[in-house]
Order: structure tokens, then C-alpha cells, then sequence
């Protein structure tokens, strides 16, 4: 079993081509829908607004964890050395 085993595709190599050509059609066609999908939602959900799309990724709980630990983190690493520097 290798590391690709699950996307990894066998095929003669009489077939190859025949077999490249339609994992390519594929490719292709899913981009196109997601990126569809994608416009869809720019316009629906967001307006076309980058404010709007970046409050919804912060929103989301993960992203709220990420940005409370940076916050601990900096005032950790830079606040914290800085008023040390000034009171000394």
C-alpha cells in the first residue's frame, strides 16, 4: 500500500491514455462546479463584500480558538518584553 493508494487509479498500459483523458474531464468538470458553487455563494452569502467573508471564516468557532491563543501569544511574546524593557 502506498501513501497515494486511495486516489491512485490501475490501468493497462494500452490504456493509459484512455484513462488520463477521462481523470482529466473530471478534474476539469469538478473545478468548474465548485467554482460555480463558489460564485453562488460570493454573491448570495457575502454580497461580493471581502469584510463580510472574512467576519464569517473568524466566526466560525476554530477560527475563534486560533485568534484568542495569537492573542495570548503576542501578549506573551511581544507585550509582555516590551513593558518588562520599559520598567527596568
Amino acid at each position: 500500500m502506498t501513501l497515494l493508494a486511495p486516489v491512485t487509479i490501475w490501468v493497462d498500459e494500452s490504456s493509459y491514455e484512455a484513462a488520463r483523458a477521462i481523470v482529466i474531464e473530471i478534474q476539469r468538470n469538478s473545478s468548474l462546479e465548485r467554482r460555480a458553487e463558489w460564485e453562488e455563494d460570493w454573491r448570495t452569502k457575502f454580497g461580493g463584500s471581502y469584510s463580510r467573508w472574512l467576519l464569517a471564516k473568524l466566526r466560525k468557532p476554530a477560527n475563534i480558538g486560533r485568534i484568542i491563543f495569537l492573542g495570548i501569544m503576542l501578549a506573551i511574546f511581544v507585550v509582555y518584553p516590551i513593558v518588562y524593557v520599559l520598567r527596568h
